[in-house]
């Protein structure tokens, strides 16, 4: 999502998520003193924080945290900024804005941990491969049976790869998954890869 855009003209007009706007603090064009027309200005402000709030929630809604965290940034300096603005309204606006912020922290943690688990599981299989590669290798009589624990070792390193299918043991069927491992896994699903992959070197100079 865009950054807000908010720029204040000679006019005294801002152009805040391409609505424009009176923007005062008081003392430009003597709009205090005249209530109707700051009901108005204060009217069109008050909707213009609602819309960005509106859009941070559809963000939000397609899981794109990252793009989230920098709109709010954005969206607290409207609240900021932005005058005049009704007290009301204010409290109304940061009622929504406040608990949005903090659905945000709690569905990005479950998504982490998720993420962590999902990792963990695909760790646990490519290391099983690697383990029965290492095997393979270390017991070796022939060339046959390192090419089999090569064979083993190009299929742990492709499903180092981000991207699978996973089987979901809660219902049994096949799900689309990122595949992806978080660090700490990929560093050590590569360490145990690259130390099968010296075994089989050492294991074909010793046949």
């Amino acid at each position: 999502m865009p950054a807000i855009n908010q720029n204040i003209g000679a006019h005294g007009t801002a152009d805040v998520g391409h609505v424009a706007l009176r923007y005062t603090d008081g003392r430009a064009m003597g709009i205090m003193a005249n209530q109707p027309e700051w009901q108005t200005v204060a009217s069109a402000n008050a909707a213009t924080v609602e819309h960005a709030i509106s859009q941070l929630r559809l963000v939000l809604d397609e899981q794109q945290y990252g793009d989230f965290w920098t709109t709010v940034q954005d969206v607290v300096r409207l609240f900021k900024d932005i005058k005049p603005l009704t007290s009301n309204d204010r409290a109304r606006l940061w009622s929504d804005f406040g608990p949005l912020c903090e659905r945000a922290k709690d569905e990005q943690a479950r998504a982490r941990e998720r993420r962590a688990t999902a990792s963990r599981q695909k760790r646990d299989v490519v290391e099983s491969a690697l383990n029965d590669a290492y095997w393979q290798a270390r017991g070796a009589d022939s060339w046959n049976d390192l090419a089999r624990a090569n064979a083993l070792l190009a299929q742990a390193r492709s499903w180092m790869n981000d991207g699978w299918a996973q089987v979901s043991l809660a219902d049994g069927l096949v799900h689309l998954s990122d595949g992806r491992l978080i660090k700490t896994d990929r560093d050590a699903c590569w360490a145990r890869w690259h130390e099968v992959k010296d075994l089989i070197q050492q294991r074909r100079d010793d046949l």
